[in-house]
């Protein structure tokens, strides 16, 4: 019985003394930024989002010509509270904010490009109608572009009616 005893308060006495560092490794740890993927393929919580917008942020105040940051804040902000916001004018005006940004820190990239043509064109990307000829007619346009111009007319043509 004494045994029991004493290996009981040994028992109790290590947990006491193992227990603040069990807590304190447990403690959450400061999160990093990782790579905001299109919400068509993960969709993620709304906070994650305002979370992941602010640490791409810091990335980028720290080095603004990193494409990769630029390309993720922009993704973080974008859909952070997506469905609620995506039309509304403060979301734009946000987005175009930072493409301004961009252009100032890599005018040359394929992000600030991308994005740009992103940001000014609507949900379905149809902003652009292609190369326009003298006389307006697709079949004045290069013959690698036709079937392309006529194919995304007839494709807008589709939606405008409904």
């Amino acid at each position: 019985m004494k045994r029991w005893i004493i290996f009981t308060f040994k028992l109790l006495l290590a947990v006491m003394i193992i227990s603040p560092f069990t807590i304190f490794c447990a403690a959450e740890e400061p999160q990093k930024p990782e790579k905001v993927y299109s919400i068509i393929y993960i969709q993620k919580p709304n906070d994650w989002y305002i979370k992941q917008a602010e640490l791409w942020k810091k990335k980028i105040d720290k080095n603004p010509k990193d494409n990769e940051a630029w390309h993720n804040y922009y993704n973080a902000v974008r859909y952070a509270r997506f469905t609620e916001t995506i039309d509304t004018k403060e979301k734009k005006e946000k987005l175009n904010h930072i493409i301004a940004e961009m252009g100032k820190a890599i005018p040359g990239s394929f992000e600030y490009h991308y994005l740009k043509h992103k940001t000014n064109c609507d949900l379905w990307g149809l902003c652009c109608q292609g190369p326009t000829s003298p006389t307006g007619r697709i079949t004045d346009r290069p013959k690698s572009d036709r079937h392309f111009y006529a194919r995304q007319r007839l494709f807008v043509s589709h939606f405008k009616q409904k």
